[in-house]
């Protein structure tokens, strides 16, 4: 009995969602995948190794750090720009 009142709260919830967030949550989802499709791009393009500076024991941690910034910085930069 309390199992599905609670399963009824939860559908009635569940349909109490406007569009717009629906929209948003989208969105979010979207710009998170597009982040990953980024850093994917980044980890492949960024050199190895670059010849100015040595290879250090942090470097990689360091350009995985950048890399994963940089990709959620620039994901749904180019959503945004069509939308306006």
């Amino acid at each position: 009995m309390i199992e599905t009142a609670k399963m009824q709260a939860m559908n009635n919830q569940n349909l109490s969602i406007t569009d717009t967030e629906n929209k948003k949550a989208l969105k979010e989802q979207t710009d998170k995948f597009e982040s990953i499709m980024i850093k994917t791009v980044l980890d492949n393009a960024m050199p190895k190794e670059n010849p100015l500076f040595p290879k250090s024991a942090g470097s990689d941690i360091y350009k995985s750090m950048y890399n994963k910034q940089m990709s959620e910085s620039l994901s749904g930069i180019w959503i945004q720009q069509i939308d306006v």
